[in-house]
């Protein structure tokens, strides 16, 4: 994960890019606007409905999940004054106008497209000012008619402890077909994970420890570099099955817990160490091959980890005004204690909240090159290639593609075009996204 050759121009151009970072919510974020032209009110009363907020809640379903009946949502106003009956809600989605002449209502979702839908919210007071206006994305699909199963996805920054961050960042839904995206999916039984791939360096490795008795095949079943040859990868064989299948049930708990693929997860692993977790490679760390310039971008990005990881190092308020108000002695030492979960039942979680943290920055990338929201100019498989390449290759190396790809097309951003720019010492990310998907078949 991001070598050294790839450190000058990650560097060079991933520092801009944390200056100019912003999360982008372009539909999902609170924004509460008042109508200027309307009829006035006093200022204790426009002030008061200025800063009216409409809560939106689930009623019988959660946010991010399935459901056995409709989804409903709870709208409501906190606090409301005595005079709660001079204001009227209002609900659109799809150009459809919902009217209430009350401001607590239940409300059944209508079912929507694979794209899902926006909905709108306003309050309407009795002069006919309108306030309070936000809105959202939602998407409610039917899965089986027969039994009422529903699929039912908010995308609101309100909800983000429940909605997946790279959701919430790229503002798209997961394809709704799992059949050409199974590594998308969130398995919720880590057999659901398991893989039967052989690996050379992993049954070399097995073989040298004394965990398999090669003894009667040549050369002991290695080769000089050290992997097994052929005749060690037949007699590693159960071995490896067993291995790469170990930790299975913290991968897919870590995914669950991050919201990121687990397959994506073990794919990285597979395909970064071969499961083994000892190899000696200077300045890359664990099963995830992790360094400490990929463990800066993670706390760089990552802000409720790095509130978490800091806090737990220094004191909130130390903590609080995040990654830059740490001196550079500070954020040396919390870079190697991030560390510490190398080799650790918390390593998993490391690498899943790494991911989470490659798909803001892909999103700060896109933003700063395109002008454009993520979902606006790519799709949701490229998006995630994007992501990989940064947890392997650096954002300096997708970056650069990624501009010279936008001034070329300056209309979507495609895999085959960005990867066309991936020379050199970046060149290992072309491919890297289909290998880590293969190894997690």
């Amino acid at each position: 994960m991001i070598h050294k050759f790839m450190k000058v121009i990650q560097r060079l151009t991933c520092l801009n890019f944390i200056f100019a970072s912003f999360l982008f919510f372009p539909i999902t974020d609170n924004s509460y606007k008042f109508d200027q032209s309307a009829f006035s009110l006093s200022k204790r009363d426009s002030y008061a409905e200025n800063n009216m907020v409409i809560s939106v809640e689930p009623y019988n379903c959660p946010i991010w999940g399935t459901c056995y009946e409709p989804p409903i949502l709870h709208f409501y106003v906190e606090s409301l004054s005595e005079n709660s009956s001079e204001y009227e809600l209002r609900i659109e989605i799809n150009g459809q106008v919902y009217y209430y002449k009350k401001t607590d209502v239940k409300f059944q979702l209508p079912l929507t497209f694979s794209n899902g839908s926006k909905i709108k919210y306003w309050l309407v007071n009795s002069q006919g000012s309108t306030f309070s206006s936000s809105e959202f994305y939602y998407r409610l699909t039917s899965i089986n008619s027969e039994t009422g199963l529903y699929r039912i996805e908010l995308l609101g920054s309100r909800w983000k402890e429940v909605v997946p961050t790279y959701a919430l960042t790229w503002n798209i839904f997961p394809p709704v077909d799992g059949a050409d995206y199974g590594w998308a999916a969130q398995y919720d039984s880590p057999s659901d994970l398991m893989t039967s791939n052989d690996y050379a360096l992993l049954a070399g490795r097995l073989i040298w420890n004394g965990n398999v008795d090669a003894g009667s095949c040549p050369d002991g079943g290695l080769e000089s570099n050290g992997a097994a040859n052929q005749c060690g990868i037949e007699a590693a064989h159960e071995q490896v099955i067993s291995w790469q299948n170990a930790h299975d049930s913290e991968i897919q708990s870590a995914g669950n817990e991050a919201f990121i693929p687990q397959k994506l997860i073990k794919g990285i692993i597979a395909l970064e160490s071969q499961f083994w977790p000892d190899w000696e490679i200077e300045g890359e760390y664990g099963l995830g091959m992790i360094t400490e310039d990929g463990v800066d971008m993670l706390l760089k990005w990552n802000q409720s980890y790095f509130l978490e990881k800091c806090s737990m190092l220094y004191t909130y308020e130390s903590c609080k005004n995040g990654y830059f108000s740490l001196s550079n002695e500070q954020l040396t030492h919390l870079v190697g204690y991030v560390l510490q979960d190398v080799g650790t039942q918390y390593e998993y979680q490391l690498i899943a909240e790494t991911l989470n943290a490659a798909t803001i920055q892909t999103s700060q990338v896109i933003q700063n090159y395109t002008g454009l929201a993520p979902y606006a100019v790519a799709d949701f498989e490229t998006l995630w290639r994007i992501t990989l390449g940064i947890y392997h290759a650096g954002c300096g190396c997708m970056g650069e593609a990624i501009k010279e790809s936008w001034k070329e097309s300056k209309n979507t951003l495609t895999w085959s075009k960005i990867s066309a720019y991936l020379t050199g010492g970046c060149a290992s990310a072309k491919d890297y996204f289909d290998k880590v998907i293969q190894l997690s078949q």
